[in-house]
């Protein structure tokens, strides 16, 4: 899958992240409420899963506090699936996330992991 690139390769992360995780949600994702809230990724769709989480890395590389910041927002706050999928998550992803459980506390308390937003 294509993601939105400026002329340099790079996401456009405005338009990018926030759109693509919100279609990720509703698409690839599969959520189970049986015991307590579960969230796994269709087989079918492992490949896009992938390529959106190595996009993440790429932009998380060289980002500056405000592309860290905004990548933190687009991809952590409010979601409570992330720690269901942490395997597909690279360094710089899972770096991200340990940072807005902390930065991004005083505004959301669902960041990463299942609770009441």
């Amino acid at each position: 899958m294509s993601w939105y690139l400026d002329t340099d390769g790079r996401p456009l992360l405005y338009v990018a992240f926030g759109d693509a995780r919100e279609w990720i949600e509703k698409n690839v994702l599969v959520h189970a409420y049986v015991s307590e809230p579960r969230t796994s990724v269709r087989p079918a769709h492992r490949a896009t899963f992938v390529e959106f989480w190595e996009l993440v890395e790429r932009a998380a590389e060289d980002a500056d506090r405000d592309r860290r910041l905004l990548l933190m927002i687009e991809l952590y706050e409010h979601v409570g699936w992330t720690d269901d999928v942490l395997a597909y998550l690279g360094p710089n992803a899972l770096e991200l996330l340990d940072a807005a459980r902390t930065e991004l506390a005083h505004s959301a308390r669902q960041i990463g992991r299942w609770a009441a937003p």
